[in-house]
């Protein structure tokens, strides 16, 4: 049995992406990878999506409390070790307290908040969750899995460049079943289902 999983982020393509499923009548698991850092308006749009759909969109959440503790340890031995002083240590075990928001959490565990140097975000707040509480899942229950992705070619050079189908290291096909439309289908295929944008 082949189960199709389409990425939710709360954007338009996403959006035509589980609209295009949902028409095709694929029954589609819709899921939505939450970074703890996104707008209001973007949570209220998956509840309205959810709503009109009709079909229960699946939140993941990245937890870094395990990880924010093996730091605090090396704060306390590593630090201390090295000669760091109390005052420091006592600083940095103040505020090395998970917040329950995932990119807060993250920012903390890394020390740093993500760049165009640093680019761990989607990996840790997207990917990792995704893979663990929604792809994995799904594999072992369903055996084969398409993870639907809703890019665009138009959007920019790196994304004009990815095929439409590809296996990933997940055993997951990723298809990108919008990736030559351009954004006035997009909006049409919104205005069909009589989806808000």
């Amino acid at each position: 049995m082949n189960k199709v999983i389409v990425s939710m982020s709360g954007g338009k393509d996403s959006t035509a992406t589980a609209l295009l499923a949902i028409e095709k009548g694929v029954d589609p698991m819709l899921a939505f990878s939450d970074t703890g850092h996104e707008h209001p308006s973007t949570y209220q749009y998956i509840d309205y999506l959810e709503q009109k759909f009709g079909i229960k969109i699946e939140r993941c959440k990245a937890d870094f409390s395990k990880d924010i503790e093996r730091k605090r340890q090396v704060v306390q031995t590593k630090w201390r070790k090295d000669g760091v002083s109390e005052e420091k240590i006592e600083r940095a075990l103040a505020v090395l307290q998970p917040t329950g928001n995932p990119f807060l959490d993250l920012c903390l565990w890394k020390g740093r908040f993500p760049s165009t140097m640093a680019r761990f975000c989607t990996e840790h707040l997207k990917i990792i969750p995704f893979n663990q509480q929604i792809l994995f899942p799904a594999i072992k229950k369903y055996g084969t899995v398409e993870t639907w992705v809703g890019v665009r070619a138009d959007e920019s050079a790196a994304r004009a460049k990815l095929p439409e189908r590809e296996m990933d290291d997940t055993g997951a096909e990723i298809v990108r079943p919008i990736l030559n439309w351009m954004v006035e289908d997009v909006f049409d295929m919104h205005h069909k289902h009589g989806i808000e944008p």
